[in-house]
């Protein structure tokens, strides 16, 4: 009975940082930096490291570890995208289609 506060603490936490974090992965898609979208992706993970907060950071506010955690997830799922657009340029893989 002690554990479904933290629960539902827990599980609106993780609703609220995934909102960030979808709004960011829209954003990168939008602008031409990422291919496709990974909103399913950056939900889980959020889900699943925000559950794992407290056996590791325990002394780290669940809200800065939130944050650092939206922010790096949408990144980091992105990572070669991104990578790839800089070397490229915007919307790189539309030419490679056109190419084919």
């Amino acid at each position: 009975m002690i554990y479904i506060p933290y629960f539902l603490f827990v599980t609106v936490i993780c609703v609220l940082l995934c909102i960030p974090g979808v709004l960011l992965n829209i954003w990168l898609c939008k602008i031409g930096v990422s291919r496709d979208s990974k909103k399913t992706i950056i939900v889980l993970t959020t889900f699943f490291f925000t559950f794992l907060q407290p056996f590791f950071y325990e002394d780290m506010s669940l809200w800065e570890y939130g944050a650092i955690l939206m922010v790096l997830t949408a990144l980091a799922i992105h990572f070669s995208d991104i990578v790839e657009t800089m070397k490229h340029g915007k919307w790189w893989w539309k030419t490679e289609e056109k190419a084919k």
